[in-house]
């Protein structure tokens, strides 16, 4: 498990496939803990910093990355961002999502 904590983030790389648009979810994130929190997912397709994050709808499920880009469309990093939204629950915070597993549902 990785807590993220309010507002952290988790980069995760492919190295050895790649998640893929195909037509359905592509990825899944396992969020696990007593609370969800809400997160947001982003890929990109190369290392280069110039390369700009594509960002999706989603985070503690099924992400569909169709609605964003192009079939066939292929991407080798994936960073998931807490929201920075903290949960209050009684006399006790929550603070971020914690990620216990991504999964490629498609990849090439």
């Amino acid at each position: 498990m990785f807590p993220l904590g309010t507002g952290g983030e988790l980069v995760l790389s492919f190295t050895d496939n790649a998640l893929v648009n195909i037509e359905g979810p592509d990825l899944y994130v396992f969020e696990v803990g007593k609370y969800v929190e809400e997160t947001f997912c982003m890929c990109r397709r190369t290392a280069e910093t110039g390369d700009q994050w594509e960002r999706f709808s989603g985070g503690n499920a099924l992400i569909d990355i169709g609605d964003s880009t192009k079939q066939g469309d292929i991407f080798t990093f994936v960073k998931l961002v807490d929201a920075g939204t903290a949960i209050n629950k009684g006399d006790r915070m929550w603070p971020g999502a914690d990620i216990d597993a991504v999964a490629a549902i498609r990849f090439g």
